[in-house]
C-alpha cells in the first residue's frame, strides 16, 4: 500500500475533531443514541475514505510471474553483426525463462512489428518480420511493447 500524495494524510488529524464534535456523551441504551453513534461511526469512515482517496491510496501487488518484451533494433544504423548479437541474446534469454513467465519480441526500424506475441514459449523461430529499416523509431517500439504487457505480471524490458 502506498500513497501518491502523502501530504494529504494530514487531513486525518480531522478525525479526532469530528469524533469530539459528534460525540454528545451519555449512555447509548436507547435507540436514538445508538443511531447517533452509528451515524458518527459512518461519518468517520466516510472522512477516512475521502482522505485516502485524496492522498492517492494505491494497493500494490507484486506479481510472481514475469512478462518480458524484447525490442530488437534492425534499422540500417545497426551493423549486421550487432543484429545477430541481439537475436542470439534473445534466444539465450528465452531459454532461461520459467514455465509461468511470458515473453514477446518486437523488431523495429522506422516502424515496429511484433515478431512474436506474448507467449510462454522458450524458443525463437526464424525471424520473418521485415520492418522499414531506413530510420529508427524507438518511441513506437516502446508504445507497442507497453501494449503487449498482460496485467498481473511483473514487467521487464
Amino acid at each position: 500500500m502506498r500513497f501518491t500524495s502523502p501530504l494529504y494524510l494530514l487531513f486525518l488529524l480531522l478525525l479526532p475533531l469530528t469524533a469530539y464534535l459528534g460525540w454528545h456523551g451519555g449512555k447509548f441504551r436507547d435507540p436514538a443514541r445508538r443511531r447517533e453513534l452509528v451515524s458518527l461511526i459512518l461519518r468517520l469512515i466516510i472522512i477516512l475514505c475521502l482522505v485516502f482517496a485524496i492522498a492517492g491510496l494505491e494497493i500494490v501487488q507484486s506479481g510472481n510471474d514475469l512478462a518480458v518484451v524484447f525490442l530488437v533494433d534492425v534499422s540500417d544504423s545497426m551493423p549486421q553483426q550487432a543484429i545477430e548479437s541481439e537475436v542470439s541474446y534473445v534466444r539465450e534469454a528465452l531459454k532461461s525463462i520459467s514455465a509461468d513467465d511470458k515473453a514477446a519480441i518486437i523488431l523495429f526500424g522506422a516502424d515496429a512489428l511484433v515478431e512474436r506475441p506474448m507467449s510462454g514459449l522458450d524458443e525463437l523461430a526464424a525471424i520473418t518480420s521485415v520492418p522499414i529499416t531506413n530510420q529508427t523509431d524507438l518511441a513506437e517500439a516502446i508504445q507497442l511493447g507497453l501494449a503487449l504487457f498482460p496485467s498481473g505480471y511483473a514487467k521487464r524490458w
